[in-house]
């Protein structure tokens, strides 16, 4: 006969009950390294599920808790369920009265968290946190020792105080022995581990398993709250790192180094320490998280996780590389040294590739200013002379050390200004398009618009200006605002903005003009009348020297 059988007949005699001291029930297997372990509830009617922590999360997560539903014994009032398990574990559990297994959404979940019980067979009670009920305690054979959870005699014990910072309470625990600045913990949840985490301190710090260390525990609030605040929530970060750690170094003479700065939390704690960390590594150097729920959030799974890596192995990739990066550079003297070293050897070699490259630019820039001079004497700007100012300066950048400035002297004896300031309007602009139609093919910029570019010009200057324009539309778009008949017969598109009114309302339109409406358009520029006989001959001797004059360019 089976254990289980075995244990199942003994379940089911009358008084069952009377002989049960302790639950669960925990027996050994053939295999030394597990137990069995069954967990036993007493209900008349109804059923009941196992809430184990962990085991019954992944069930939850796989969406199927019908593994951990309770078997009644046929008969009786007697609900069991076995287990094998590690005989090292170490586990808080409760019981949830139910008929079938419930919903695995989130919703659901918390509702069963609110209304799981301890079990009453079972005198290791753990307390409830944030108004649920209390957790029971299964501790099997192996399980790792504790020595530091019960309060010892003859050990010097710290102090315990509570603050208000903000609105909030926070209690911390100052130790017995040692002087600041102290290493401090950011223990979050602190309503639950205020009565039992000063015990566990006093007892490390005198093993020495630990410095003497100040323990900062921020209160939750209530369920609410936490749940709002321990979510990846930057506001609740930045109140630790930017209001409480200051205010624990000025009053409780914590250290402000973050390698001395550690945050611990369980669950939504633990995940909130990892994003301290991750906001705000400035002010948090470690971080002890507790089965942090990386679940988070229902929205975007997985979302602090996913900041660091793809995937869980990606993380744990990124975490080896970082700590084989940070092995390499702490503490070693002789890695500080070569790295000097590769710094002195690039800096140098940065050096002598920015003189080069200042060199190739100063000649490049007095054969750039010589073309754009000479593209200025054919657009009605004669006596301009255009140059380029190419400056070393002290700061290494992406395009080398050199400042550079276009100037423009607009005259003979005129000092050369900066571009912006030696340049009217029209200036301006013919100097863009000159600079443009020297760079015509290598410039990536698509689109250029240019408004003024005749200004101040006529008669064989508009022409060239014209000329130039369509030079440069062969190889981008070209947009050009002209109130010259000279410039406008070299476009490919020409549009006219015309505007109407009837008496009331004023209304502007863009006509686009075929072959003839163009001619009449240049006549009407040209002469002011569109049915000039002159202005019409002269129109269409200017569309034909610039069609010939494009078609030329084009072969």
């Amino acid at each position: 006969m089976s254990p289980v059988d075995s244990l199942t007949e003994r379940m089911a005699r009358p008084g069952f009950w009377e002989t049960v001291d302790r639950s669960p029930i925990v027996k050994e297997t053939a295999d030394p390294g597990t137990r069995r372990v069954t967990f036993l509830w007493r209900a008349e009617k109804g059923g009941a599920l196992v809430l184990l922590h962990t085991l019954t999360d992944r069930a939850r997560w796989a969406g199927d808790l019908s593994g951990h539903l309770m078997a009644r014994v046929p008969g009786t009032d007697v609900l069991y369920r076995s287990y094998e398990l590690g005989s090292d574990l170490r586990v808080s559990y409760q019981i949830y009265p139910c008929d079938e297994p419930p919903g695995t959404d989130r919703d659901t979940w918390r509702r069963v968290l609110d209304e799981a019980l301890p079990d009453p067979r079972n005198p290791a009670v753990l307390p409830g946190q944030h108004g649920r009920p209390p957790s029971s305690l299964l501790e099997l054979p192996d399980a790792p020792a504790q020595p530091y959870v019960a309060e010892r005699p003859g050990v010097p014990r710290g102090t315990v105080g509570e603050h208000v910072l903000d609105g909030r309470r926070v209690w911390v625990y100052t130790p017995a022995a040692g002087a600041g600045p102290y290493p401090v913990l950011v223990l979050l949840d602190g309503d639950v581990w205020k009565d039992m985490a000063p015990t566990t301190m006093d007892n490390l710090v005198a093993d020495r398993a630990v410095p003497p260390m100040v323990v900062v525990m921020p209160d939750a609030v209530d369920r609410d709250t936490r749940h709002a605040e321990l979510a990846c929530h930057e506001p609740f970060v930045r109140f630790l790192a930017d209001r409480l750690l200051p205010w624990a170094q000025a009053e409780h003479g914590v250290a402000a180094d973050p390698a001395r700065t550690i945050i611990a939390g369980q669950s939504f704690g633990g995940l909130t320490a990892s994003f301290a960390a991750f906001l705000a590594p400035e002010r948090f150097g470690n971080v002890l998280s507790q089965s942090g729920s990386y679940w988070w959030s229902d929205d975007d799974p997985e979302w602090l996780t996913r900041r660091y890596g793809e995937d869980v192995n990606a993380v744990l990739e990124w975490a080896r590389n970082a700590a084989a990066r940070l092995a390499e550079l702490e503490g070693d003297d002789e890695r500080i040294a070569e790295l000097a070293r590769e710094q002195e050897e690039l800096l140098a070699r940065l050096t002598e590739l920015a003189g080069r490259l200042t060199e190739i630019r100063q000649a490049a820039a007095e054969r750039f200013g010589e073309a754009v001079t000479a593209e200025l004497t054919a657009l009605a700007m004669p006596h301009a002379r255009v140059t380029v100012a190419v400056t070393p300066g002290v700061e290494f950048g992406p395009h080398g050390v050199d400042e550079v400035e276009l100037r423009l002297a607009a005259h003979p004896g005129a000092p050369a200004l900066p571009l912006h300031k030696g340049a009217s309007g029209g200036e301006l602009s013919r100097v863009m398009l000159a600079i443009e139609v020297v760079f015509a093919g290598a410039d990536p910029v698509p689109t250029f618009v240019f408004d003024e570019v005749d200004a101040g010009v006529g008669g064989k200057a508009a022409v060239e200006i014209g000329r130039r324009l369509a030079r440069l539309a062969r190889t981008a778009q070209v947009i050009v605002v002209t109130h010259l008949p000279q410039v406008a017969a070299f476009a490919d598109q020409h549009l006219v903005v015309e505007k109407a009114s009837d008496g009331s309302v004023v209304r502007s339109g863009v006509v686009a003009l075929d072959r003839e409406g163009r001619a009449r358009e240049l006549s009407r520029m040209l002469a002011g009348l569109e049915d000039s006989e002159l202005g019409r001959a002269h129109a269409e001797e200017l569309l034909a020297i610039a069609e010939a004059d494009k078609a030329a360019a084009a072969r």
